[in-house]
């Protein structure tokens, strides 16, 4: 503080003042009264602090020194009993079993709280499920059956100079998209997808146990016959306003969320479950495959040093046969000087007798 410095600075200089923890007070000077008005920034029974100086003199004269301060309210957490159980806040908002519950005053009567199920949310959310079930599904069913790509051979660059970037391109992709059709591996994890969206759920209804299908959701894979190509294992919601084809039909998932919302809960969370289950299994550690992969990643690398090491061994005998074909070609050609210079020696002698 410096001498010359008005009340009203002395506040705003308070209000820049920060702790070591990041913790500051909103201060203010009401000239009317002569009063300053500090408070945390914080709330709760954690927010007390204390103003001290070198000089306490100097906060005694502006009464806002421990000594000389009109009125003190220490900090509190707020309170508040749910179902005989205390809970304490250092706001004014408390969060239980996903509740949001926020306090306005202080009372010592009883408050009735009703409650109900964001269906909406969790229709959207179930719904959220299928849409990312079925991207899944489909590609996986787009690459098993793909077209036969053994009619595209291998283009050479003759080949690809005589075609246009776009007709490389489109022979190419074919050749590509065809590298997992009818794969044994694409064809284990539907079978297993579907396997599983096809079981029943033990949940826990208003009528008790009971064992659920995803049928009784009004959730379903359609006729081959109906639905676009490489779309044979997705599932539609009867009602939705975004099917196609089924959104006359009853929406049964909506009348199972609104009926008992517990149950239709338990029964997606459980066979989002047994779907993370079911593709931890297809892609566990094998003396074949690493953990998280689909295909025999370990067996392929075993394969391709094999094949690796057979090349290398391979290419060494071929230098080696080419080596000894060169040695031989030069001991021939030098055998072939030999030959002719001997003839012209002896044609020679010949001419001159």
């Amino acid at each position: 503080m410096d001498e010359e410095d008005t009340l009203e600075m002395v506040a705003s200089k308070l209000r820049g003042v920060k702790t070591a923890d990041g913790r500051s007070v909103s201060a203010n000077f009401d000239g009317s009264n002569g009063r300053f008005y500090i408070a945390s920034d914080k709330t709760g029974a954690n927010s007390d602090f204390t103003l001290s100086s070198n000089n306490m003199q100097f906060l005694d004269s502006l009464g806002i020194s421990p000594a000389k301060r009109t009125k003190y309210d220490a900090g509190e957490d707020a309170s508040i009993i749910l179902d005989g159980v205390t809970y304490t806040s250092s706001q004014n908002t408390f969060e239980i079993n996903d509740l949001v519950i926020t306090t306005n005053e202080v009372t010592s009567s009883e408050i009735t709280l009703n409650t109900q199920s964001d269906t909406t949310g969790m229709y959207n959310n179930i719904k959220d499920l299928f849409k990312k079930y079925n991207e899944v599904v489909n590609k996986l069913d787009q690459m098993y059956a793909a077209e036969d790509g053994s009619k595209y051979k291998m283009l050479t660059e003759d080949d690809k100079k005589a075609m246009s970037e776009n007709e490389v391109k489109e022979w190419e992709d074919k050749i590509k998209d065809s590298m997992l059709r009818r794969d044994i591996t694409l064809q284990l994890t539907l079978s297993e997808l579907t396997g599983i969206m096809m079981q029943r759920i033990k949940v826990q209804t208003k009528e008790g146990e009971k064992e659920l299908h995803l049928s009784q959701f009004g959730i379903n894979t359609m006729d081959s016959r109906l639905v676009k190509k490489n779309e044979w294992h997705a599932y539609h919601i009867d009602g939705d306003e975004e099917e196609d084809i089924v959104k006359t039909n009853e929406n049964l998932l909506k009348k199972m969320i609104a009926s008992d919302p517990d149950a239709t809960a338990e029964f997606f969370r459980n066979l989002s479950i047994n779907l993370a289950d079911g593709l931890y299994k297809l892609m566990g550690s094998t003396d074949y495959s690493s953990s998280y992969t689909l295909y025999e990643d370990k067996l392929m690398a075993s394969q391709y040093s094999s094949y690796s090491s057979k090349i290398y061994e391979a290419t060494k005998l071929l230098n080696a046969k080419q080596d000894n074909y060169y040695k031989k070609f030069a001991r021939m050609e030098k055998a072939m000087a030999q030959l002719n210079s001997t003839q012209n020696q002896l044609a020679g002698y010949f001419n001159t007798k």
